[in-house]
C-alpha cells in the first residue's frame, strides 16, 4: 500500500510518454524482435516501425522485481540512436548501454 503513490505516478509518466512518442510505438507496426538485438538479464523487448518515417524503436522492459540490469542494444541496420524513458522523456544520444531499474521501461530510437 505504501508503494501505491509511486505506482500511480509512474503510470502517469508512462501515459504521457506513450502519447509523446505514439507514432514511434503506439501507432507503429509491431515487428516482434526483428531488426534489433538486445542483451541483458531480465529483459523483454519489442521492435516497432514508425509508419510515417520508417524508423525503428526498441521498447525494452526490465521484468525483474528487484534487480537493476544493464541493457546493450543495437539495430541491425542503423548506427545513430537515441534513448528516452517515462522518467526522462527527452531524447538523448544512446551511448551503447545503460542501466534499467526493476520493472521499468526505456525506448531506443533509430535516427
Amino acid at each position: 500500500l505504501s508503494d501505491y503513490p509511486h505506482v500511480v505516478l509512474y503510470g502517469q509518466q508512462v501515459e504521457d510518454f506513450r502519447k509523446r512518442y505514439q507514432e514511434s510505438v503506439w501507432n507503429a507496426e509491431f515487428m516482434d524482435t526483428k531488426g534489433a538485438v538486445v542483451e541483458g538479464k531480465y529483459l523483454t523487448y519489442s521492435v516497432f516501425k514508425n509508419k510515417l518515417n520508417g524508423k525503428n524503436a526498441i521498447v525494452v522492459v526490465n521484468t525483474s522485481n528487484d534487480q537493476v540490469t544493464t541493457v546493450k542494444a543495437r539495430f541491425e541496420n542503423a548506427s545513430a540512436m537515441q534513448i528516452a524513458s517515462p522518467e526522462k522523456p527527452e531524447m538523448k544520444p544512446y551511448q551503447g548501454g545503460f542501466d534499467l531499474r526493476p520493472l521499468s521501461v526505456a525506448v531506443i530510437f533509430e535516427q
